[in-house]
């Protein structure tokens, strides 16, 4: 709290500024109604769900298509606001216009995403730039936060006390030697229980 409280906040020039950035989530903010299927990341997945999305086919097709393969996948459908897509995902949904799919992979799953319907819901920026500027100073909180705790992290000295002072040289040099120590302190704290 004293890390965030001491950064200077957002002005409404970088408010204004975030807003012309990012019409998806403003001035050209869409409702998204989808449909999609997430399978997980196996060879061949994603090329096949690629090339069911570019040739226009259903969902429907591609569930056909796993089933036919015996892989498990999950399906479903949502009505989504742009807000509430991932922000490194929302430029490629946005680009997307209704009837047209698009493929998602990431290393454990692949998800086909078909863009059903959308319709128009602008945000104007005499609304939108208070909660800019309050998203951008968490943001901005978060992000000194978190490099005030690596650098702490970085800078940090363990000191071992008592009965574990001689037992940290050994525990750095060999693993036996810690499996020991650490079996000691297990039976200590059985012993304890007894």
């Amino acid at each position: 709290q004293h890390i965030a409280g001491a950064l200077p906040k957002p002005t409404a020039a970088d408010a204004k500024k975030y807003y012309a950035e990012h019409p998806a989530l403003f001035s050209e903010r869409r409702i998204f109604t989808v449909q999609e299927v997430v399978a997980p990341a196996t060879a061949g997945v994603a090329e096949q769900l690629r090339a069911l999305a570019a040739s226009v086919k259903s969902i429907e097709d591609a569930s056909a298509w796993l089933n036919g393969q015996g892989i498990k996948f999950g399906s479903g459908g949502a009505t989504r606001a742009a807000e509430q897509i991932p922000l490194d995902l929302l430029p490629q949904v946005h680009a997307l216009t209704d009837g047209q799919s698009a493929v998602f992979a990431n290393p454990k799953s692949v998800t086909l995403l078909r863009l059903a319907s959308s319709q128009a819901a602008p945000v104007d920026e005499a609304s939108a730039l208070p909660r800019i500027e309050q998203f951008l100073a968490n943001q901005r909180a978060g992000e000194a936060v978190a490099a005030n705790i690596k650098q702490l992290r970085a800078n940090a000295a363990i000191t071992y006390m008592g009965e574990f002072a001689s037992a940290a040289p050994a525990a750095a040099t060999t693993a036996p030697a810690a499996n020991a120590t650490a079996k000691t302190a297990i039976e200590k704290g059985v012993a304890g229980l007894k």
